[in-house]
């Protein structure tokens, strides 16, 4: 769904198609790294959920803080690569659609879990 929400928010010329999927796909798959950093911090959310201590909780948060700022550099970074490969305007436009998915999932996420007690 990801693709086609790009594509479709994107409106690039074919031209632009061409340049802009080799780096949105170098992009996604670092993305992807740090999204199973932030799954696996989740999973340890969740397994210690029952009896989570003081230094599980600081351990999760710390590690969600440094990946969300991983992640705000990785886009950072593409933003600069976008807009050398295409221009800034459009760069721009990556980074404002990216945004938003990711807000969405993070939603998605964070609403499935349980507040902690």
């Amino acid at each position: 769904d990801k693709v086609a929400i790009m594509t479709e928010m994107m409106e690039l010329s074919p031209e632009d198609s061409s340049k802009f999927w080799p780096v949105y796909n170098e992009y996604d798959k670092e993305l992807t790294r740090l999204g199973d950093q932030r799954i696996a911090f989740t999973r340890m959310y969740a397994d210690n959920y029952g009896a989570l201590t003081d230094k599980n909780a600081t351990e999760i948060v710390e590690g969600l803080a440094d990946v969300d700022s991983r992640r705000t550099a990785l886009l950072k970074r593409f933003f600069q690569k976008m807009s050398q490969t295409l221009n800034p305007k459009l760069a721009a436009r990556f980074v404002q659609v990216e945004h938003q998915i990711l807000l969405i999932v993070d939603l998605q996420i964070a609403s499935s879990l349980p507040v902690v007690e």
